[in-house]
Order: structure tokens, then C-alpha cells, then sequence
């Protein structure tokens, strides 16, 4: 007679390599997920930055916009209307907004006022991503900037 095992044994015995297969992919999906997650969230923050760009591109663009201050105003109140939890110090803090000519010549304080009808103009929108980010602890975003810039005519 051979030596059978009885089929309750065999059951304890797949449900124990179930939880072993378990327990060492676990941590390997979980990683993947939260890496998922942060890089989607890294896109979706570089969308929200390319709005805010054409939102202070918009600003500067208008001939009664007479300093560089009113358009990261205005840039700023767009981030603080999109990530509503974060204090507005915080976003102005990861914020940095910078006009310049289409030659690359900076226009800052209250120059913006003397740009002529007709030029073209670059707004420059650099956006820390830690000041918005979910999920700590995983390191190939730690320390990243989102930089948009969108170019338009003075009206």
C-alpha cells in the first residue's frame, strides 16, 4: 500500500504556500502601486502647472497689467483654487513666476507696463512638486520641479 497523504493535509499544505507567495509578492505590488500613484500625480500637478502658465500668460498679456507681481498673483490664486488644502504661503513659496521678452530679456517689477501692443512675451512657471505631493518615501521624484512656459502676444 502507498503511503497517501489524506486530502485535508494537501489543503493545509497549497494554503500554506499561498500565504508564503502571498507574503513575499505583497510588498512587491504595493511598492508598484504607490509608485503608480506618485508618478500620476507628478502628471497631473505638471497639467495643473501648464493651466496656471496660460492663466499668467493670459494676465501678462493684457495691456492694463502694468507689474510682474500682478501675474503671479494671478497664478498663485489659480494653484490655491486647484489644490485648496494647501496653505497659500506654501504654494507661493513653491512657486516661482518670471516674465520675459521673446529674445529671452527678463521683464521684471514694472517694466511689464512698457512692453509694447504686439510683442511677444514668455511667462515661465516653476512649481516645486514636494509642496503638493501625496505619498513620502519614494525617492525618484524627491526634489523635482515642474517648469512650464507658454509664450503669447501683448494686447
Amino acid at each position: 500500500m502507498k503511503n497517501r497523504i489524506p486530502d485535508k493535509q494537501k489543503n493545509n499544505r497549497r494554503q500554506g504556500v499561498a500565504a508564503v507567495e502571498l507574503a513575499l509578492a505583497l510588498p512587491l505590488l504595493v511598492l508598484m502601486m504607490l509608485g503608480t500613484i506618485d508618478l500620476g500625480q507628478f502628471v497631473n500637478v505638471g497639467q495643473v502647472i501648464s493651466n496656471a502658465s496660460r492663466v499668467g500668460a493670459r494676465k501678462a498679456a493684457l495691456f492694463d497689467t502694468k507689474t510682474d507681481s500682478q501675474v503671479e498673483s494671478e497664478v498663485v490664486s489659480y494653484l490655491n483654487n486647484y489644490f485648496p488644502k494647501q496653505s497659500a504661503a506654501t504654494l507661493q513659496g513653491a512657486t516661482t513666476v518670471s516674465i520675459s521678452r521673446a529674445d529671452g530679456t527678463s521683464v521684471s517689477g514694472n517694466a511689464l507696463g512698457s512692453v509694447p501692443e504686439g510683442e511677444k512675451l514668455q511667462v515661465t512657471v516653476r512649481f516645486n512638486y514636494a509642496a503638493t505631493r501625496w505619498i513620502q518615501g519614494i525617492t525618484n521624484l524627491d526634489g523635482r520641479s515642474i517648469q512650464v512656459t507658454t509664450t503669447i502676444r501683448r494686447m
